[in-house]
């Protein structure tokens, strides 16, 4: 019996083939072998081999070369339109600077010079060293309330009457004025020694007449809160200087921070606002250069040679690491060197919130793009929402402070969740294992990066069908 691999797979000999009376053919010999196919496309035979198909895995190399090439190509280009514009990177870089500098030295600090005006019976000179008698004579407690107050950084300027101080505060060269009653030492000291007893006139004579200038509720509230820190300070000195325990002029509170400092002010909790909003003008970048494509019909010139649009969309995400690894640097250089030890929460928390963030933004502007309105529409959408965005997202003060009926709206907005999770790492310490930071700062930007994908693929093929 024949060896079957050695037997070709067709074999004809002296073929012939005829219609009618006509022949077509006559006399062919044909031998087909295995892995090869014989056919007629001409007078002419002409032979055709016959290759086995490609295995899955070469397919998948294929395609991923194909991918990656046309992705490649894709995310330089972005870059290289991003540094055709040399004035946008280094105007990023300054701005970068100059922000980080605003939110870490002068936003929320309290008043430095701020002027007050003074009117009392005597000159003071506080820094003389004078015996009990001659002090009372020049009003001892008036001078050393004053001197308390100006080292809390308050000028003070001494008036004659309390018309001058009217007419300076009018002017608007001082923020208010004191004006001490006749005898001031003594009479505190009467009320000391009386206390509870003490008549009308001793309790009256002890108050200090105080007027401010209450339009810039801001200077008026640190004045007062000045005013009242530095009596206290007063009133300490007062009773430790007679013997008297300080804890019966104090008011009946023992204040300890759980997180924080006592001693901090609003800058605490306006750098983490300011710097994530600074980072989030900064991301929008790749998601405007897409917007300015679709406008131009760049995007269209590109889908048309075969470019998948989820390819074009990665293309910009993929474009903005090398951004988004410079414009960190910069943030984590400045910031850790100003105040690390003062960060309570691990810092790759921070670049996780942080980056979060951003890819919401450039998702947002993706979007933008897909549903084909202007660039200067889409400016003008833009700074609408960032204006919501920076009024009413817990930044200058807390959303509870607000009315009812808008703090609903308030807390639907992208960035509320993420600044205050943001100040819950920095300042409080928490970790992503916290249900707020995880639920708020980690699942909410990823759900908001999903339904902004979605919406772009959806929105991109109802225009494909219209």
């Amino acid at each position: 019996m024949p060896n079957l691999d050695d037997v070709a797979a067709l074999r004809i000999v002296s073929g012939r083939k005829s219609y009618s009376n006509k022949v077509i053919l006559d006399g062919v010999d044909i031998t087909v072998e295995k892995g090869t196919m014989y056919g007629y496309s001409s007078p002419n035979i002409q032979q055709f081999e016959i290759t086995k198909p490609p295995s899955k895995i070469s397919n998948l190399l294929e395609y991923s070369k194909n991918y990656y090439s046309q992705l490649k190509a894709l995310t330089v280009r972005n870059l290289t339109i991003y540094l055709r514009y040399p004035l946008l990177p280094s105007s990023q870089i300054i701005c970068v600077l100059v922000n980080i500098y605003f939110a870490l030295h002068m936003a929320g600090y309290d008043p430095v010079g701020l002027s007050l005006g003074t009117i009392t019976d005597h000159s003071c000179d506080t820094r003389a060293n004078q015996t009990p008698t001659a002090r009372m004579n020049e009003d001892l407690y008036a001078c050393k309330f004053l001197n308390i107050l100006e080292k809390s950084q308050i000028n003070l300027v001494p008036m004659q009457t309390v018309l001058d101080a009217v007419q300076a505060v009018k002017s608007g060269s001082i923020s208010g004025y004191l004006k001490f009653p006749v005898n001031f030492t003594e009479i505190m000291l009467k009320r000391f020694v009386w206390n509870i007893n003490a008549d009308e006139e001793i309790i009256n004579g002890s108050y200090i007449s105080i007027r401010l200038d209450n339009s810039e509720y801001m200077t008026s509230y640190f004045v007062t809160k000045s005013l009242y820190e530095s009596m206290q300070k007063l009133m300490t000195e007062i009773v430790t200087e007679y013997g008297i325990d300080e804890r019966t002029v104090t008011l009946p509170f023992s204040f300890n921070a759980v997180y924080g400092n006592m001693s901090d002010t609003w800058n605490t909790f306006l750098v983490p606002m300011l710097l994530l909003f600074m980072w989030t003008i900064l991301s929008v970048t790749m998601g405007f250069f897409h917007v300015t494509d679709t406008c131009d019909g760049t995007l269209a010139r590109t889908m048309a040679t075969g470019v998948d649009f989820h390819k074009v969309l990665l293309s910009y995400y993929i474009a903005d690491i090398p951004l988004t690894i410079i414009q960190a640097g910069l943030f984590v250089s400045a910031v850790w060197w100003d105040r690390g030890d003062q960060i309570q929460g691990r810092l790759a928390l921070i670049g996780l919130v942080f980056y979060l963030v951003r890819i919401v933004y450039i998702a947002f502007y993706l979007m933008l793009a897909s549903m084909k309105i202007s660039t200067k529409d889409t400016i003008m959408v833009a700074i609408a929402a960032l204006q919501i965005f920076l009024y009413a997202t817990d930044t200058f003060w807390p959303i509870e402070s607000v009315v009812w009926w808008y703090r609903y709206f308030c807390f639907c907005l992208p960035l509320t969740f993420p600044i205050r999770v943001l100040r819950c790492i920095m300042i409080r310490g928490w970790g992503i294992t916290h249900p707020n930071v995880f639920l708020n700062g980690v699942c909410v930007p990823i759900l908001g990066i999903i339904v902004l994908t979605i919406s772009t693929f959806q929105l991109e093929k109802r225009i494909k069908k219209k």
